[in-house]
């Protein structure tokens, strides 16, 4: 059986993992949604800013807790809460962002360079999304169990790339890039409520 400092340290790695993939896959997906006018991209590179800060937060409470096992109640809290706000930051964007495009009439322009990332974001992230999940659950970490689905929200919107351009290859459907980003929102505002309520559970 794994020790819960063995635990922490895992959880360390995962997070580690997740901030170097995530800065890599911001730069990509923003530089490919400015030169392709896609607001997936564009959103997709948005929400890596926030996975990096949802990650770098996690990565933070793990190192304090072995640092000082007493703090571990409070900078859990203090996780779930920036977990949590960084879904509903995330939700509002990928909103704005979307609605605009539709109502401009906007339609994107086909980016090997984002189709390239997303594709890959589509095989890596599940794995590392089980295995922060997996990690909590053995830790008793709500947030990082709610930083698993942050995760999983960067799958989603991977897939919404893929589903949102090829369409609009396939069919010439303008609208629907926005429309796939915008099928991600529920999850998000979900996520964010989750991840504020189990805050507020733990603070008692």
């Amino acid at each position: 059986m794994t020790s819960r400092d063995g635990l922490l340290r895992r959880g360390e790695r995962l997070e580690t993992f997740s901030v170097t993939w995530d800065v890599v896959e911001g730069i990509v997906a923003t530089i490919a949604g400015l030169a392709s006018g896609s607001t997936t991209l564009l959103g997709y590179g948005f929400e890596s800013v926030i996975e990096v800060t949802a990650a770098g937060t996690l990565l933070w409470r793990l190192r304090r807790e072995r640092r000082d096992e007493d703090a571990s109640e409070r900078v859990e809290q203090r996780a779930l809460r920036v977990v949590g706000a960084s879904f509903f930051v995330l939700a509002a964007y990928v909103s704005y962002e979307a609605i605009s495009k539709l109502v401009q009439g906007v339609a994107p322009e086909f980016s090997i360079l984002g189709m390239g990332m997303a594709a890959a974001t589509v095989v890596v992230m599940p794995p590392l999304a089980l295995a922060k999940r997996r990690t909590g659950k053995e830790l008793g970490s709500d947030a990082l169990v709610a930083d698993s689905r942050e995760t999983i929200a960067s799958t989603y919107l991977a897939v919404t790339v893929l589903a949102g351009l090829g369409l609009y290859q396939l069919f010439d459907w303008s609208w629907s890039d926005a429309v796939a980003a915008l099928a991600m929102v529920p999850y998000l505002l979900w996520s964010g409520i989750d991840a504020w309520r189990d805050a507020s559970d733990d603070g008692g």
